[in-house]
Parts: structure tokens; C-alpha cells; sequence
């Protein structure tokens, strides 16, 4: 058996696999396992457990988990009630977990089946003290790019276990604009907002854990984070990186350690079956039943930096190009007159970008990836941009 994480636990699937001559692989079995996936912190907001159940083999679908009820419980006797504001997503009202405290996760599934969480201590986190990077070009074409690094330390001591996530922003130029729309039959108008300068967004899908357990000081220098190899477009203008740190205790960095492993080792059907990965949520209903997935509570340090090529320069980085064929393409030329029938066929791959001449104006037409970048991003600037 075996998972894999995307974007958090939500994406987690239990797969099992068997191996024959020739290789086939296939279902042996299918288990519908729940998932759990949930962090309380020191923040006054909308707190999210997630809920949705492991798929068969080869099948990415989510199956969420809809029409639970789901409390968490203090050790000083509160109960916080979460709502289902959408399909498997489960929110509290306005509320901030507390130092000091212990916090308890219960789920009841429509069905009735009931679930119960270890109690767990709300942790303190130390902060970040330092994201930096570093541009490695001598290390072959597949190797070079920029690492990305952190340092962190806690002075009493007591933390000795991490994990982080990130959420990186990159910018996005396209080589032409798209200036126009078209509307329908032969009507184009002007576009009332730019689409070629957009801003993407992606989180991080690896586990990125560490500990000082079996160090003298609780102190953790240049560990990696990030790597961004040297072709990649998310340097190519201005790149930030917003990281997220988690203080764990020894059960819960166990539990992601063996995630780790787990994906780290998946690449061959012949790597050693390490089995299914419980956490901390335990079944009340049927106590043989298995449950995966985590829940936790503690403070999260956070800490966003910015790079530009310029950072790297001097290194020997070199600006990639953002796709060399819009440079070479052709336009498409199409007379007003002609729009319609032409937008018909090609609106989803095909964008109007410039005009010429008088009467019946001639359309300048290039594939929408060389300038329309909102379906990779938005074209509005972040609040945080700087």
C-alpha cells in the first residue's frame, strides 16, 4: 500500500498495487478509509478541518466527506461547533487556539460513525529567522537553479521537531498583448483590463520536515526548502516565497516523517511496500477500522521574502525566455468581417492581440499562451506585491 500527498492531506490516496509477469498492476482490494486533515492555530479566523475518504487505484478523484458533524473540544470544557460550508470542508466561527491549552477533534459521519482525535497540546513556534538563496550553475542542466534555505532556532530548547509549507508568487509577462476581445459574430471591443502581466500562485506539495532531536542546540541552519531549477519562468521577473513553520511534537513528526518516506521511495513497483500511514484519529465505532490523516494545534511563524533575477546575476544566472515559440509565431491575420466564423473554432487556443488599417480592419490573432496569462494567474496585483 502506499499514498501520496498533494496540496496537504486532503489529497492523500491509499493505493495498493500488485506486481506480476508481465507487470500488471492492479486493485486487489479497495478500503474507503477517511481522511482527516486539520491545524488550529494561535490566529482569530475561519479554522478548517477537511474531510474526504481514500479512492481505488489509478483514480485521482477526491470523495469528499459531506454531512458530519464536527466539534473540537478544549481541555477547560469549550466546544467549538464547525460548519460545512462547502463539500468537505468543514470551518469554525471566528476563533483563536490557546497557549496552554489541549484541543480534541470529534467527527460523527452522516452514517453515524464516530471519530475521535488525540488530545493535543497547543505548541509554541519559534520564529523564522532568516530565508535566503542561492544560484547553482555548475551542477549540470538538470541540477542548476536557485536553492532556497531557511534558518530557525528555539533558544529554551523545546521545539526540537519542524515542518514547513510554502506558498510561492511569481510574476508573468507574456510577449504580446491581447488588447481585444471578441464578443461574438464579428463584434470586438477594446479589453476593459490588461491580461498580458498576471500573478500566479502555487503551495507547496512536498514535506519539508526536520529535527535537532539528536543535536546539542535547537538550532537548524541553511535547511532546504525550495529549489527552483534555472529554466524555470517563476524567476524570470519577481518571485516571493511566503513560509510557514510548524512545531511538532515527537508522535506528529513521526507521522509526517513516514509520509516523507513513503513518497520519497514511490518511484518503482518494486520499492518496499511500506503500508498504510495512520495518525492520530482513531475510529470509536469500529476500533480496528483505520483512519488517516492528522490533527494538530500550535502558533505558526511566518516570514515572506522577494528575489529577483537580479539576485542571482552576478552567480551567472541567465533570464529564460518565456516561451521561445510566441517570438517565432506568425500572426494570424482575419479580417473583421471574418472574425466570427474564424472565433468560432479557435476562441479557447486564439486571442485578438493587434489591429491595422481603416474600414474593414484586419485582426492580428496569436495563440492565447503568448498573450493572455490569466488562465495561469490573475491579473490582479496581490496586496502583499511590493
Amino acid at each position: 500500500m502506499r499514498f501520496f500527498v498533494r496540496r496537504g492531506l486532503l489529497g492523500l490516496m491509499l493505493l495498493m498495487v500488485c506486481c506480476i509477469e508481465p507487470v500488471e498492476i492492479k486493485s486487489v482490494t479497495y478500503d474507503k478509509l477517511l481522511i482527516v486533515e486539520g491545524y488550529l492555530t494561535g490566529e482569530a479566523k475561519n479554522h478548517k478541518i477537511l474531510l474526504s475518504n481514500t479512492s481505488r487505484l489509478n483514480d485521482r478523484e477526491v470523495i469528499v466527506e459531506e454531512g458530519a458533524s464536527v466539534t473540537i473540544h478544549d481541555n477547560s470544557g469549550g466546544i467549538v461547533t464547525l460548519s460545512e460550508n462547502e463539500p468537505g470542508v468543514y470551518s469554525t466561527p471566528i476563533y483563536a487556539g490557546a497557549p496552554g491549552k489541549s484541543y480534541q477533534l470529534f467527527i460523527q459521519t452522516r452514517d453515524g460513525r464516530k471519530y475521535t482525535s488525540a488530545q493535543v497540546k497547543f505548541k509554541n513556534t519559534p520564529d523564522i529567522k532568516n530565508v535566503y538563496a542561492e544560484y547553482f550553475g555548475d551542477r549540470g542542466y538538470e541540477s542548476n537553479g536557485v536553492e532556497i534555505y531557511l534558518d530557525t532556532e528555539d533558544p529554551s530548547g523545546l521545539t526540537r521537531f519542524y515542518r514547513w509549507e510554502f506558498e510561492e508568487t511569481y510574476e508573468i509577462q507574456t510577449p504580446f498583448p491581447s488588447n481585444f476581445v471578441w464578443i461574438g459574430g464579428n463584434e470586438v471591443i477594446f479589453r476593459d483590463q490588461p491580461v498580458d502581466h498576471c500573478w500566479a500562485t502555487d503551495t507547496s506539495e512536498n514535506i519539508v520536515i526536520a529535527t535537532t532531536a539528536n543535536l546539542q542546540s535547537d538550532k537548524i541552519t541553511k535547511h532546504l526548502v525550495r529549489f527552483i531549477p534555472a529554466t524555470s519562468h517563476v524567476l524570470r521577473i519577481k518571485y516571493s516565497l511566503l513560509v510557514r513553520q510548524y512545531a511538532l511534537d515527537e508522535t506528529s513528526y513521526i507521522f509526517w516523517k513516514m509520509i516523507h518516506d513513503v513518497n520519497e521511495t514511490q518511484g518503482s513497483l518494486f520499492d518496499i511496500q511500506t503500508g498504510a500511514v495512520q495518525g492520530n484519529i482513531q475510529s470509536d465505532t469500529n476500533p480496528d477500522e483505520m483512519v488517516l490523516g492528522y490533527f494538530d494545534a500550535g502558533v505558526v511563524a511566518e516570514k515572506r521574502v522577494f528575489f529577483t533575477p537580479s539576485d542571482f546575476t552576478p552567480s551567472g544566472y541567465k533570464v529564460p525566455k518565456y516561451l521561445t515559440v510566441c517570438a517565432e509565431y506568425v500572426p494570424v491575420d482575419i479580417t473583421i468581417n471574418n472574425i466570427g466564423e474564424y472565433m468560432e473554432k479557435n476562441h479557447e487556443s486564439m486571442e485578438i492581440s493587434e489591429t491595422s488599417g481603416a474600414g474593414a480592419v484586419t485582426l492580428h490573432l496569436m495563440p492565447k499562451f503568448c498573450c493572455n496569462c490569466t488562465d495561469k494567474g490573475t491579473n490582479v496585483k496581490p496586496s502583499f506585491w511590493k
